[in-house]
């Protein structure tokens, strides 16, 4: 796993994305009681006329969550959401260089991103694996459908 969080994502110029993110959630009630998050998924992006941009999944991203305290500790789910993203700005800053800034479907603003490269950083963008929608537990059986839109994508603009 990654020393530390963090979110990215990469945009190529001919209409595909790749975001990662990894994150933890705290417990105040029992601060060793901590949720990990791993999120990755890839496919489509596309700009609307009103200057919102959604990123549509290719169906097989997937999440995986570490839960130190519960009873089922590690699972695996399925994480195909596509995600509107309001409104978005890249500008030049003096101290960063190129900073992409987003704005969430709830009016929300993701952390600014720092370019870290100019050219895209992705897998393949064609389907990777298949899947069958639903959560995964580890044996391998469909459990629920998640709900559409989730937060805090990044970008290769770290």
């Amino acid at each position: 796993y990654p020393s530390t969080t963090g979110t990215a994502v990469s945009f190529s110029a001919d209409g595909y994305y790749e975001y990662a993110q990894y994150s933890f959630v705290s417990n105040a009630t029992d601060p060793t009681c901590i949720t990990g998050y791993m999120l990755w998924s890839h496919g489509t992006y596309a700009n609307a006329a009103n200057g919102s941009m959604f990123f549509v999944p290719n169906g097989d991203g997937y999440q995986q969550v570490q839960k130190t305290c519960a009873a089922v500790s590690n699972f695996i789910e399925n994480n195909n959401d596509t995600i509107v993203v309001d409104w978005w700005n890249i500008k030049e800053d003096v101290e960063f260089g190129y900073v992409l800034t987003m704005q969430k479907f709830d009016g929300t603003y993701w952390a600014p991103f720092k370019q870290y490269s100019t050219t895209p950083n992705m897998l393949p963008t064609h389907k990777l694996r298949n899947v069958t929608l639903g959560r995964m537990s580890p044996s391998g059986f469909a459990l629920r459908r998640r709900a559409v839109a989730r937060g805090s994508w990044a970008s290769r603009w770290r």
